[in-house]
């Protein structure tokens, strides 16, 4: 009777202790539960305060360009005026009539405006595209991610989207789409029959006939690509993962430039090679040499995307973390934030005209714009 005693009170005790031990594993849970929720939403502050730290900056920096902006306004203005050559002439009979006086003198009325070409889009003379605003004049949802997109003739557009190659109207409306393998993600055109993407997954560039809407010939290249692609005029411009941009020809790579950062998009002219990386834009020449680099603190500059230039050679920047494109001088010098609040904006192109550019966002959504003068 006293062992069974003994057994049962040794099991009891055995028991206890297993209690306090998950007790205290429930407590230790709790703590830890408590610190991650403390955690989150210490990190959930943090985002708030940056985003309206960003919000904040963006709106004084939009203040500050409107005040400038109607500042030049006005002094154009007086410019005018200061222009104009003005006479007067009263005849002896009218005076005589209105006062008693016999003679004033002689002056002629002539206006002469300044001489002034405004560069209005479409207008003679060059644009000046530091005084044009953007407004949308197409918006389509694909229903799938888009992540690049290029102008073709007689307002068609041609899209990406990590799965096909899509020719579709700005209005939407599909006129063919092409399977492409190996999760195709940059798309530049070459010349007015064909453009190429660059191919992440296979490491490969395919060629599409944008006259013919086929696919065209297979660039097999032996680098590890980034998956962004440009176009000098003469070779193509890509992106690889080890930090590095390549020139090729035909496949063959004939130049290499060591960036030491990774690359997110691509664009070129005939002389320059400007790229995007996460937290800045960088301009380089076609040997590699820095020309310049931009990043932002007055105007939230985060995560850049695709890349673009206009005729003039202004550049514009899409900075997908904080949901607006940047819109720069030939140098490098911030202009405006020619967009604002557009959700996510991926990649970028203009028309061959240079008035019109669209922009992947959001995931599955193409927006078209139109540069336009502001006065």
């Amino acid at each position: 009777m006293i062992d069974e005693l003994s057994t049962v009170l040794e099991s009891r005790k055995i028991n206890l202790k297993e209690l306090k031990r998950g007790r205290q594993q429930y407590l230790d849970k709790i703590t830890k539960m408590r610190q991650d929720i403390n955690k989150h939403f210490d990190q959930l502050e943090d985002r708030v305060n940056q985003e309206l730290g960003c919000r904040y900056k963006e709106a004084s920096i939009l203040i500050g360009n409107d005040i400038t902006e109607m500042e030049n306004s006005l002094e154009k203005r007086l410019e005018e005026i200061k222009h104009h050559e003005i006479e007067i002439q009263f005849e002896d009979n009218w005076v005589n009539l209105m006062t008693n006086f016999t003679k004033i003198g002689t002056v002629t009325i002539t206006s002469r405006p300044l001489d002034v070409k405004s560069g209005i889009l479409g207008g003679k003379g060059k644009t000046n595209f530091h005084n044009c605003t953007s407004r949308m004049i197409r918006n389509f949802n694909r229903g799938r991610r888009l992540t690049d997109g290029i102008f073709l003739p007689d307002d068609k557009v041609l899209l990406v989207d990590y799965i096909e190659v899509i020719f579709c109207t700005l209005e939407g409306q599909v006129h063919k789409e092409l399977s492409v393998s190996g999760y195709p993600c940059s798309i530049v055109q070459i010349d007015d029959r064909q453009a190429a993407v660059v191919l992440y997954s296979t490491q490969n560039i395919q060629y599409i006939d944008i006259v013919n809407c086929k696919l065209g010939k297979l660039i097999m290249v032996i680098k590890q690509l980034s998956g962004v692609i440009g176009y000098n005029g003469t070779n193509l411009i890509v992106g690889g993962t080890d930090g590095n941009i390549y020139m090729i020809d035909t496949g063959n790579i004939i130049k290499t430039v060591t960036l030491g950062c990774s690359t997110n998009y691509i664009t070129c002219t005939t002389d320059r090679i400007y790229l995007t990386s996460y937290d800045k834009l960088v301009c380089l020449d076609m040997n590699g040499s820095l020309m310049f680099s931009y990043l932002n603190d007055n105007v939230c500059f985060a995560d850049g995307r695709g890349i673009s230039v206009d005729k003039d050679g202004n550049i514009y920047c899409c900075s997908y973390r904080s949901n607006n494109i940047h819109q720069l001088t030939p140098d490098g010098q911030f202009i405006k934030l020619i967009v604002r609040d557009i959700t996510l904006p991926y990649g970028i192109a203009f028309d061959k005209t240079g008035k019109r550019f669209l922009v992947t966002h959001d995931g599955n959504n193409v927006t078209v714009y139109e540069l336009q003068k502001s006065f």
